[in-house]
């Protein structure tokens, strides 16, 4: 399997332990899943993730779901654990003012 080139430095970068957020953008279909599909199988410790990429689109209260889902995770293993949100942009209410 190909390795994406943003996948070791951002794992270098969350393995330091530090409360961070790393943002993946860009076009469609340039890697964005597949880099953080990586990044969470190269990474000691647990990771939750959700996508917003459904039917109907979620509303707000899905992020701080999957947030609570890490923080239990969290709390069950110990560990630090990351979360990934994939196409929040597609979430109900955070669409940008024009």
């Amino acid at each position: 399997m190909f390795t994406r080139s943003l996948v070791l430095p951002l794992v270098k970068a969350l393995k330091n332990r530090q409360p961070v957020f790393q943002v993946l953008t860009g076009p469609r279909q340039a890697g964005k899943t597949t880099i953080a599909d990586q990044v969470m199988r190269k990474l000691p410790f647990p990771s939750v993730y959700a996508t917003a990429d459904s039917p109907l689109p979620p509303g707000p209260e899905w992020i701080e779901t999957n947030w609570r889902l890490a923080q239990v995770e969290c709390e069950r293993s110990g560990k630090p654990v990351i979360l990934v949100l994939d196409e929040i942009q597609k979430v109900k209410g955070l669409e940008r003012n024009a």
